[in-house]
């Protein structure tokens, strides 16, 4: 359910502004479940027709706020930061007159839950910053080759162009032969073969290929990718061959 609170100066004299802002939340709705990175956004007019002060509230906390000019406002979390269970979310507008309105509902937050994907794919986890850490912001599996380059821009479906790290992990079939392992990053990137770091390149740096050979036995081998982006450009990519 949303609650809608107008407050009006009951002291207004005449010529003041004492007409408050008008906010809605379009989205989500009430008693949602909000997995992951979530858009809260709405609506907001003023007599006034110029900038609103919007400023989003969890259990009563300040999480965002900017000047809004009217209709449309929006901010992005990530219920990462959040405990499991239900929560009170609120938008509150404030006028240049200091009229003020608010707009509640009553939301849940779950983090993500880590998918089971299958041999010879892959696991790939997002973490809203550098280091690994934490909760993730979202996991899919991939069957694709990791061949990314998203130039100065932010993952598809996420808000960060710079501060963020990504794992790959999956266990795949090899042949008893020798393989070359070539994985390319722009920032930093490191390897392993069941839980062997093979490659160790975790720093800041412009697009730089790094190879590893390793006769590997016939079987299914656990192999983990793992890369970070500090600021311009992004780009990752891996992948194995036999050694002729």
């Amino acid at each position: 359910m949303m609650e809608v609170d107008a407050g009006v100066d009951a002291g207004c004299k005449p010529g003041d502004d004492c007409e408050p802002p008008v906010i809605t939340i379009e989205q989500p709705d009430g008693g949602q479940t909000l997995v992951g990175e979530v858009d809260i956004a709405g609506t907001v007019t003023d007599n006034s027709q110029v900038a609103v002060k919007v400023e989003l509230l969890i259990d009563d906390q300040v999480v965002d706020y900017n000047d809004m000019t009217p209709l449309r406002w929006s901010f992005r979390i990530n219920t990462a930061a959040y405990t499991d269970g239900q929560h009170t979310l609120k938008v509150r507008a404030t006028d240049r007159a200091q009229n003020q309105s608010m707009v509640t509902k009553s939301v849940r937050t779950e983090k993500i839950q880590l998918p089971t994907c299958p041999a010879d794919t892959w696991l790939m986890i997002y973490f809203p910053n550098q280091t690994l850490s934490g909760t993730p912001g979202f996991a899919r599996c991939e069957s694709q080759d990791i061949d990314y380059d998203w130039d100065s821009g932010a993952v598809p479906g996420t808000l960060l162009n710079d501060s963020y790290s990504v794992s790959w992990v999956g266990n795949f079939t090899f042949e008893a032969v020798e393989y070359e392992f070539s994985a390319r990053a722009d920032d930093g990137v490191r390897v392993f073969i069941d839980d062997a770091q093979v490659i160790n390149e975790w720093r800041h740096q412009t697009a730089t290929t790094f190879t590893y050979k390793k006769v590997m036995t016939a079987g299914s081998h656990k192999v983990r990718l793992e890369y970070y982006e500090e600021t311009d450009v992004s780009e990752i990519s891996f992948k194995w061959s036999k050694v002729p």
